[in-house]
């Protein structure tokens, strides 16, 4: 499976960030039965931009081909251009930007909402 997650870098590493079209970068991650390897980072060059240009971002993720996504918050845009490509989406429940390597153990844990199933339900 391959997942997309908005990250920010820092010298203590990748953290999964709070927003995807307020993030510089989007991590492409390979998940396997019992590990994951980070396939690419993608800058984001519309990040800094207005809000019609950020969303954007969402196009190029598309275009690589990924299964889902792994997000903190996810505009209401963005979530459905993504549900609409068939896009899972699984949601970390923190407030603040946490460690990637973190947001994946709790994803492979079990411990992601799958949004989809969310709102399949309302």
């Amino acid at each position: 499976m391959l997942i997309a997650a908005p990250v920010l870098q820092s010298s203590k590493g990748l953290f999964l960030n709070k927003h995807f079209g307020r993030s510089p970068y989007i991590a492409l991650i390979e998940i396997g039965d019992s590990n994951y390897k980070m396939t690419q980072i993608i800058e984001d060059p519309y990040w800094s931009r207005r809000r019609e240009e950020r969303s954007r971002i969402i196009d190029i993720i598309l275009s690589h081909k990924i299964d889902a996504v792994l997000a903190i918050e996810l505009g209401s845009g963005a979530f459905y251009k993504l549900t609409e490509n068939d896009v899972k989406i699984y949601y970390i429940d923190t407030k603040q930007p946490i460690p990637l390597d973190e947001a994946l153990r709790k994803f492979m844990s079990g411990e992601g909402s799958g949004l989809n199933d969310i709102f399949n339900y309302l």
